[in-house]
């Protein structure tokens, strides 16, 4: 975006740049997080021990876990259940971990790769785009008078 901003371009040129800039982050957003943990994430089997409902004034409710995978266990994990059931103690549940820890621990189910053809698709349109503003003519600056 910056790029073509630079460049002696007709606004609608910028105005297209920034459209797919906009998308570019739109789908990095919806489908990066799924497919990094569907690649880089780890799965476990793990026994809920404790399932605590906490109110928060932005996000109306959140249950944390603290839970048991084999050997290792994790306390104040927060799983999204707007998508799943709420897990009791005792249960079981399946958990991907990333094992970077750049982030956190989901449902398993969530980790897919079912759209992440989004993501190459969107950076060849970017540059794509970047490539045609690039090889456009420039328009001519008309000098200054002083």
């Amino acid at each position: 975006m910056v790029a073509i901003g630079m460049m002696r371009t007709k606004g609608w040129v910028v105005l297209v740049g920034f459209v797919i800039s906009v998308g570019m982050a739109i789908v990095v957003g919806a489908v990066g997080r799924p497919v990094y943990l569907a690649v880089f994430g780890q799965v476990s089997e793990c026994e809920v021990l404790r399932a605590e409902e906490v109110d928060t004034s932005k996000y109306d409710t959140q249950m944390w876990y603290s839970l048991q995978c084999g050997d290792r266990r994790y306390d104040d994990v927060y799983l999204d259940d707007h998508n799943h059931p709420r897990n009791k103690v005792g249960d079981r549940v399946s958990v991907v971990f990333d094992r970077f820890g750049l982030l956190s621990p989901d449902h398993a189910a969530e980790a897919k790769t079912t759209y992440a053809w989004g993501l190459p698709l969107a950076l060849l349109a970017a540059l794509g785009f970047v490539a045609f503003a690039a090889t456009r003519p420039l328009e001519p600056v008309p000098p200054r008078r002083s």
